[in-house]
């Protein structure tokens, strides 16, 4: 039988002698759970408050009931693949153009600087960043 999502209010919670260990070496408490409509089985979550109506999935297994808290309020969306719009496409271009321009026109800052016997001052560097950027960032754009 499979896994089922059910609604029941909590009739009690026993807390057992037994642990299970995760696969990340926690050992976790198994806790008895019982709901006002017959349904009973194991499960980790100290989630479940006796009197209060939950939402948990309950799976028969060969080793007994598993029972699972099932959080409502949690964000489940599901993603699925859109295409990006035209404007989103532009919006990207233009950003990623940007930063090419950018990253483009400080290596070429740091070259010169590299390669100057003379120091340029910081006025002077950023000047010639200013411009280098705007010529390369005005002929990328250009161009789409």
């Amino acid at each position: 039988m499979g896994k089922m999502e059910k609604t029941s209010k909590v009739k009690e919670v026993v807390k057992t002698n037994r642990t299970w260990t995760n696969p990340e070496g926690k050992d976790l408490q198994i806790l008895e759970i019982y709901f006002e409509n017959e349904d009973m089985g194991e499960t980790f979550s100290g989630k479940f408050k006796v009197g209060e109506e939950a939402t948990y999935s309950f799976e028969e297994t060969k080793w007994g009931n598993k029972i699972k808290f099932v959080d409502k309020n949690k964000f489940q969306a599901k993603k699925t693949w859109q295409p990006k719009s035209e404007d989103q496409m532009k919006l990207e271009t233009r950003f990623m153009i940007t930063t090419m321009a950018g990253g483009y026109a400080k290596d070429v800052v740091c070259a010169l600087i590299a390669k100057s016997n003379e120091k340029i001052d910081g006025k002077m560097s950023s000047q010639v960043f200013e411009s280098l950027y705007e010529t390369i960032y005005t002929k990328m754009i250009g161009k789409l």
